[in-house]
């Protein structure tokens, strides 16, 4: 599936799409994300504050003069073939930086044990058993107008396991380390082997026009809000931007915020108490990528927020809103974050908060913005709102209705407890969802917000949403003795409670009832790519507005399956290297790009726009169970037989990480554990 937001190019925007089968490959964001150089950053009066000018990853070509660019969101794709395996990180910074203040943090595809682990620091460089990286080396002297260079080179060996690296370059700032969206990367080492098994498509997802016998209705039939109800909603939904060129998706101011709080848990007391005039806006969380570091900064951002504190390091915090046709700088901070579940809050600065509440017709927390709807009665048609990336400056409104058979629906990569539905487009209805669109609100026809736009599956028209009725006071307990994270973006789940805890990190959203488990586990969703010679019903161009292939978002936030949208600069040894605006990259028109508006022989690698699905998952990290358990470190599982009543050898082929996980917790504590998982390929018979 793809995630409906914006990726974040140090030089270019992108779109993510996000989580389903294959996440990479099954996912493309619905949100967008443009990076762009803005030279006002420059100003005299900014000097005081740290921030990224531009941020990319390149590579030389093998056997070539030319070279590979990587912006962040674009994942550099090395091939078992591919001998050159060295990479170059090169970031700018608005002021001078000593190279000693950046550390990388790395999660790989390889076990989480002490003979694998990376080793180093900022002076010596890293080291680990898969991975190196060198020592930052930061210039003194400004490139000209595109600030202060600092570089590092990270070298793959070839014995990588398959997967995805994801890397993230923080930085010391007065004392506080700090994480900025455009310093994460990632490296995709393709399954080349293991065979892919297409998960089978629904009655809905086969046959569209099935949902007739369901009582659905056209579009045209119904309406769904008066023009004055229609409007006020229109006014609260906006595009959430970084300087004002870099579109991370879209956004909608909501009434009564308390409501959602609770999907906050660890954020919840502090969210309580902020002014109550405080404006919040809803938002997905992978439109904003975190440090691999794993600390999460919520309570330092919430605390700054309260206390009206500067940070040194804003530009990564703070974001422009484009509302009601007028972008508005400087207007939002991000508050807090719950990536398990896709959902973040964001609030209205002070210095914004008079121009932003007039143009999005707001008096005060309890008049205007979008109310949230108490429960999700069956409605037959409902609204999505959000501006998509291709055309950043336009709210589009979609109509959808839900899917019988698919609510609540595994078609997620959701691992919070909160509930997601699944929207149908009817036939002939274009595009439901597509990159810009994560983090808009889904309306019913009370003119109340009853989801938050995510994801789409790559094999179908339909939307994945956040039911925001499931948002109770009770949903989140998680406590010390739980842990539950999940990586959106490199696809690794890590879950598990100390053993002994009675506590407990739900069922993933799933309607499935099972235990946690003891000790703590790490997986990794493996991807390879898809076999193109297979067409399927959704591969007309995405210029036509009416099909996925060609899109190839990587689940959240990268682009996989997807398309990118380059809107800004690339800098690279001083030189931006990218020319033109709002340049649409799909595996159509990756070759006229590479051509017509990259420079001095760099090239977008045309790999990273390939499409890609699910392999098989890998356990990084082993909890506290039997031996035969543990026993499956680091194989590549490709296949699982059901806990019960299925013949020996009939393995269902694995199509998610979810959907693994979910299998994990039912079938680890059984005793012939190794029976009942296929290992590469030997032995997998899949049910048919």
């Amino acid at each position: 599936m793809k995630h409906l937001s914006t990726l974040k190019f140090a030089s270019k925007d992108r779109m993510s799409f996000s989580k389903h089968n294959a996440r990479l490959a099954l996912i493309c964001a619905l949100s967008t994300q443009f990076v762009t150089i803005d030279q006002s950053i420059f100003a005299a009066d900014n000097q005081q504050q740290q921030g990224i000018v531009s941020s990319i990853m390149w590579q030389q070509i093998e056997g070539s003069a030319d070279k590979y660019i990587y912006p962040p969101g674009i994942p550099a794709v090395l091939r078992p073939s591919e001998n050159h395996r060295v990479l170059r990180v090169e970031q700018y910074y608005k002021n001078a930086i000593d190279g000693k203040d950046l550390a990388f943090n790395v999660h790989g595809s390889w076990p989480s044990t002490p003979e694998f682990a990376l080793k180093g620091d900022s002076t010596s460089g890293w080291n680990g058993r898969f991975l190196k990286i060198t020592a930052p080396v930061c210039d003194a002297v400004a490139s000209g107008e595109h600030g202060y260079r600092c570089s590092s080179d990270v070298t793959v060996l070839s014995d990588t396991p398959t997967g995805t690296i994801g890397i993230s370059v923080d930085i010391r700032v007065d004392s506080e380390t700090y994480s900025h969206q455009n310093s994460i990367f990632w490296i995709i080492l393709p399954e080349m082997n293991a065979k892919h098994y297409p998960k089978p498509t629904t009655l809905t997802e086969s046959n569209v026009h099935s949902l007739a016998s369901f009582g659905l209705v056209d579009p045209a039939s119904s309406s769904l809000l008066d023009s004055a109800g229609l409007e006020n909603i229109r006014r609260s939904t906006v595009q959430i931007t970084l300087d004002g060129n870099f579109s991370l998706g879209s956004g909608f101011f909501i009434q009564d915020a308390k409501r959602v709080f609770a999907a906050f848990p660890h954020q919840k007391d502090a969210l309580e108490k902020l002014p109550v005039q405080t404006q919040f806006i809803l938002t997905a969380a992978h439109l904003f990528p975190e440090s691999y570091g794993s600390v999460s900064q919520s309570q330092s951002r919430i605390r700054s927020f309260l206390e009206g504190e500067k940070s040194a390091f804003d530009d990564g915090q703070v974001f422009d809103l484009f509302i009601n046709r007028k972008l508005i700088r400087k207007a939002a901070k991000l508050l807090a974050i719950n990536t398990e579940s896709d959902i973040a809050l964001m609030a209205l600065t002070p210095e914004a908060r008079t121009e932003a509440s007039l143009e999005a017709g707001l008096s005060d927390q309890s008049a205007g913005g979008i109310p949230i709807a108490s429960d999700m009665t069956y409605e037959t048609k409902l609204t999505v709102l959000g501006f998509p990336s291709k055309d950043k400056d336009n709210l589009v409104q979609r109509e959808g209705f839900l899917a019988p058979d698919s609510w609540p629906t595994d078609d997620t990569s959701n691992f919070g407890p909160l509930i997601k539905f699944k929207l149908q487009a009817m036939p002939g209805a274009g595009d439901l969802a597509e990159a810009g669109l994560s983090g808009g609100p889904i309306i019913n026809s009370r003119g109340e917000a009853v989801g938050l736009t995510l994801e789409r599956p790559i094999d179908s028209n339909s939307l994945i949403a956040l039911d925001l009725t499931s948002i109770k006071s009770q949903t989140m307990t998680l406590d010390a003795k739980c842990k539950l994270a999940f990586n959106p973006f490199d696809r690794i789940l890590t879950f598990g409670r100390e053993i002994g805890s009675k506590c407990s990190y739900g069922r993933f959203g799933s309607p499935k009832r099972f235990d946690p488990l003891d000790g703590f586990w790490s997986m990794q969703e493996v991807y390879g790519f898809e076999d193109e010679s297979v067409v399927n019903s959704f591969n007309s161009s995405p210029s036509t507005g009416s099909s996925l292939s060609g899109y190839w978002m990587m689940n959240g936030h990268a682009i996989i399956n997807g398309h990118a949208i380059i809107n800004g600069h690339a800098i690279i040894n001083g030189h931006a290297i990218i020319s033109g605006r709002n340049i649409m990259v799909n595996r159509d028109s990756i070759f006229d790009v590479n051509s017509k508006n990259l420079a001095s022989g760099y090239k977008l690698n045309p790999d990273s726009f390939k499409s890609f699905v699910t392999k098989g998952v890998r356990i990084l990290k082993a909890g506290s169970l039997r031996e035969s358990a543990t026993a499956n470190l680091g194989n590549l599982i490709v296949g699982t037989k059901p806990v019960v009543g299925d013949a020996p050898q009939a393995f269902k082929p694995i199509n998610s990480i979810r959907d693994f996980a979910i299998w994990w917790h039912l079938a680890a504590t059984k005793p012939n554990l190794n029976q009942l998982v296929c290992i590469a390929e030997s032995g997998c018979k899949p049910n048919p």
